[in-house]
């Protein structure tokens, strides 16, 4: 709005700016431009204003044309970083496309056998690398199936979790994911496409 012919614009956002900082780190990772500019993209898939999330997810599937399939990384490919003799234990476990550790608890969720989720507890030196010690999920259900179910596009409904430390051998592992609660004391977990190419 002009006051004494000056534009003043809206800088409440800015108030905001150093906990964002700290909180998801520098200004470039924080970026919409990205986000921005495929929005241009998605608005090109619409035909008109109704049952848009309708049309993107249709328009979508098309262009993916497959299901997805996270692929089998092989176990040479992984790093183990951080290693405590004392506990015989690593910190955390990387390859070109993710890295998972116990801590935070962001950073330990996996999935394994294409149809797995895991949650790393610790992850132990063996005679032949490595393995992790984690809680698992079994299970893994539809979390929506309109427009299109949601297993197709690795998103998972989580109902139980087994409670117990399974061993999961590295070999095993398709890909990182994220976990979030539902109001309803379940979890939805959402494979990140890019760690599982």
């Amino acid at each position: 709005m002009p006051f004494c012919g000056v534009q003043w614009y809206n800088v409440h956002s800015l108030l905001h700016l150093c906990d964002d900082v700290r909180k998801f780190g520098d200004i470039n990772s924080l970026s919409a431009f990205p986000f921005e500019s495929h929005l241009g993209v998605i608005k090109r898939m619409l035909r008109s204003g109704v049952k848009t999330a309708q049309q993107i997810a249709r328009k979508m599937a098309e262009m993916d044309g497959v299901t997805f399939q996270p692929p089998e990384v092989p176990p040479e490919h992984f790093i183990f970083n951080g290693y405590s003799a004392d506990a015989k234990t690593y910190k955390s476990i990387s390859n070109a496309r993710f890295k998972i550790s116990p801590n935070p608890a962001a950073e330990s969720y996996f999935i394994f056998n294409n149809n797995c989720l895991g949650s790393v507890k610790k992850i132990q030196k063996t005679p032949s690398g490595a393995k992790i010690v984690a809680d698992v999920c079994e299970e893994l259900k539809k979390f929506y199936t309109y427009p299109d179910k949601s297993m197709k596009y690795g998103v998972y409904l989580l109902e139980k979790w087994t409670g117990q430390d399974v061993e999961v051998h590295v070999d095993l592992i398709n890909g990182k994911c994220m976990v979030l609660p539902l109001d309803t004391g379940l979890w939805v977990a959402i494979v990140l496409l890019h760690t599982s190419q």
